[in-house]
């Protein structure tokens, strides 16, 4: 609902209210039976799309369906598929090969799950239970045909037990394979309804004791499990691609741990893959990203198989209250997501079956199907970030409390000119009429108390004097309390249950708004942007979290979302010059002209055994990075070695007065971060850098290594090589020597 004639549309909705009641009690009464209760419709049958091709006859034996000069597809009768890599000159299997499962011991549902085409998660609503079930083809008496296509086959998949069906459309590209899950494919004629589908999940299987390799899945920046035959997990990898819906989980009770951030992101991009010896194969999500996750499930835990594979999510589960009281009970969407879902499969072989060459692989499909382009300028700017203010409890309300005037982020700029920073980009955080994000949507005009609308443009100037560029961050996506127009009731995102989506801060109550209206409110505020005299906005919010938002009058699906903020970023870039995002989900890559803190740990899960800088090496050329900033890491030096290997811009968040004036403030996780303690070892990290390192910032990186335990060496492709050494002793080898937690540069020609 627009925020303009509000009361005017109060008085339309109360009179149409009043109406829908008067006849909804009539009907009621007309529809009671003798026993005075009301009957629950039946859920209608989703109903499929005819399939179109031809049907084909195919035989126990794998049946030649499609070929190209790279890959050839056979099926046989089970709905299996076998790939044949000409240039790798290897097979590769949907399902584990007869030869393969000679070994395996396993008996029962899990070896039966070995020779499914798909494993299914529905729930029965004739059941006495709502719990989900998971099952494989033979579980539900599975029958499968076949149809022509162009270039492939459509294999449909009538799981006759539970009455659902859907359907496989497989073909070739020119160097990859396309597996589409259709939504118009598939049905429902039943009271089993589809919650989930793994589609392939056994793509490329391995087993430990005959191979050697890993998986690799999207946790952090990447990260590889290897093959062991020697260790049991107790527990599968999982992530939710882009984080949790907060639409679909009780988000009062998710546990956030700092009191303005949004829930991190669990893959910030749709990638998995299986490497073993000289082969591999890497799967992008090309479309239904937005409701799938990523599982990988190590040998040993089932099956003595490996295996990682894309679960597409058709219902979201949530907890529906029923009372006041917090009480409830698990439930599903009754209504499943009308989404597309396609998977591309890429095999590699030789030098290219690693991580490096999955991560190029990307880098190929983000060209190609997004349209990112090489970075031409080879500019390698501080990634300064700068706190404004933030407000804290008073006796008579909120009070702004300085953390850094404009006129004192004139002088930081100044000072570190003087001291040799040529090259500077600023993100001004905090700079609102009140403060950090304490009054948005409200955030015109500039804190007077910082130095107002002209404080902030002559920091512009001052900042353009120096050679530099000024950013403001911003959040579209969150209001802090009703203001400025905003009506929680009508503007704010609300979950599964219909409750408007808040979280309780101290003195504040945090909402997310609808995506429209985020828009909205963007594209309106444009023209005060302009007049400020900056350079592009940091965007907060859009990088680091797609939702969905349930109110009736305008439901929006994460993958609408997702668009939305693409517009904004792509009208950010339009009207101001720059847009620039934190975190960095992939679905921003297209937009982006900067992405700054990018999380380099992964999280941490027990099976994640290496990480490895997947997302970096296929962005590195294409946009430029920088980490969370060093110094409000635990381990400053490290971070500082880390962003070195990773090949991101140097990044650190200071203020002019010391952070302990933001204790009682919403950026009171901000320490250590005084300009004076941090002023020579800025200027001098920087300074060093730039010298050994500017050159490469739009350099492509080519190849990624661990040389020793702890010491790392990442190669562009001009030659130059980059070794890092995290031990507390001197690395030296083949006549480079690196100092202790210290790093090396490495050119062509030998020099270091």
């Amino acid at each position: 609902m627009s925020r303009l004639n509000r009361k005017w549309w109060t008085v339309v909705a109360f009179v149409t209210f009043c109406m829908v009641v008067l006849i909804a009690a009539m009907l009621l009464n007309a529809n009671k039976t003798d026993n005075n209760i009301t009957p629950v419709a039946e859920t209608s049958a989703v109903q499929t799309t005819p399939t179109a091709g031809m049907p084909l006859k195919v035989g126990s034996a794998y049946t030649p369906v499609a070929k190209n000069e790279r890959i050839s597809l056979a099926v046989n009768a089970a709905g299996q598929l076998r790939l044949t890599d000409h240039l790798g000159g290897h097979d590769w299997f949907s399902n584990p090969s007869e030869e393969a499962l000679r070994s395996e011991t396993v008996k029962g549902f899990w070896r039966n799950s070995l020779e499914s085409p798909f494993m299914i998660d529905y729930i029965d609503l004739n059941g006495i239970s709502t719990e989900v079930i998971t099952a494989n083809a033979k579980d539900l008496e599975t029958s499968v045909s076949f149809h022509q296509m162009k270039d492939g086959v459509e294999i449909v998949f009538d799981l006759s037990k539970v009455q659902i069906r859907f359907s496989y459309l497989v073909k070739l590209a020119d160097d990859h394979l396309e597996v589409e899950v259709p939504y118009d494919r598939i049905s429902e004629t039943g009271s089993a309804k589809v919650v989930s589908i793994s589609v392939m999940p056994l793509f490329g299987a391995m087993q430990g004791l005959t191979n050697t390799g890993y998986m690799f899945v999207p946790d952090g920046v990447g990260a590889l499990i290897p093959f062991d035959p020697t260790t049991k997990y107790s527990s599968q990898y999982t992530s939710k691609m882009y984080g949790s819906d907060i639409s679909a989980i009780d988000y009062e009770k998710e546990k956030v741990s700092r009191y303005n951030q949004e829930i991190p992101a669990d893959s910030l991009y749709p990638v998995f893959g299986i490497v073993s010896g000289n082969q591999a194969f890497v799967s992008i999500i090309d479309e239904g990203e937005y409701t799938s996750r990523i599982s990988a499930t190590p040998g040993g835990m089932y099956t003595s198989f490996n295996w990682v594979a894309a679960q597409f999510v058709y219902r979201q589960g949530y907890f529906k209250r029923t009372n006041l009281f917090g009480e409830g009970f698990h439930v599903f969407q009754e209504n499943m997501m009308k989404e597309d879902r396609r998977i591309l499969y890429y095999f590699l072989s030789g030098e290219d079956a690693d991580y490096v060459g999955m991560a190029k692989a990307y880098r190929q499909y983000l060209m190609d199907k997004n349209g990112l382009a090489r970075r031409e300028d080879a500019a390698y700017p501080l990634d300064l970030y700068l706190m404004g203010g933030d407000q804290k409890p008073a006796l008579l309300g909120r009070e702004l409390v300085a953390a850094t005037t404009f006129e004192q982020a004139g002088q930081i700029v100044q000072s570190l000119k003087e001291s040799g920073v040529e090259s500077l980009d600023v993100t001004l955080m905090g700079w609102e009429k009140n403060g950090y994000l304490q009054n948005t949507p409200g955030r015109f005009p500039p804190s007077k108390a910082l130095g107002g609308t002209e404080g902030l443009s002559r920091l512009a100037g001052r900042v353009h004097e120096s050679g530099g560029k000024l950013y403001l961050s911003d959040n579209f996506n969150v209001a802090f309390g009703a203001n400025d127009g905003f009506e929680p009731k009508y503007d704010a995102v609300r979950d599964l249950n219909g409750k408007v989506i808040s979280v309780e801060l101290p003195g504040l109550q945090k909402y997310w708004i609808h995506p429209d209206l985020s828009r909205e409110m963007l594209f309106e505020s444009f023209g005060d942007f302009r007049l400020l005299g900056i350079d592009g906005l940091y965007h907060t919010g859009l990088g680091e979290a797609v939702f969905s938002d349930e109110t009736p009058s305008h439901l929006t699906s994460r993958k609408r979302t997702g668009a939305i903020f693409g517009d904004m970023l792509r009208e950010t870039a339009e009207q101001l010059g720059e847009a620039r995002v934190k975190h960095g989900n992939a679905y921003v890559l297209p937009y982006a002209d900067h992405i700054g803190s990018i999380p380099f740990d992964t999280s941490y899960d027990m099976l994640t055994a290496k990480t490895v800088p997947f997302y970096l090496i296929a962005l590195h050329g294409l946009v430029s990075y920088s980490g969370i900033p060093q110094n409000m890491q635990d381990e400053p030096r490290i971070s500082y070695l880390k962003s070195i290997e990773y090949g991101a811009l140097p990044s650190y968040l200071l203020t002019f007065e010391d952070p302990i004036v933001l204790k009682d403030t919403l950026s009171r996780w901000i320490y250590s971060s005084q300009f004076k303690e941090w002023k020579e070892q800025v200027a001098a990290q920087y300074t060093e850098r730039e010298k050994s390192l500017g050159r490469l910032s739009n350099q492509m990186i080519v190849n990624h290594r661990e040389l020793a335990k702890d010491v790392f060496e990442t190669t562009y492709e001009n030659g130059t090589k980059v070794i890092v050494n995290y031990t507390k002793k001197p690395y030296v080898a083949d006549s480079v020597s690196v100092e202790p937690e210290n790093y090396s540069v490495v050119e062509k020609e030998g020099r270091s």
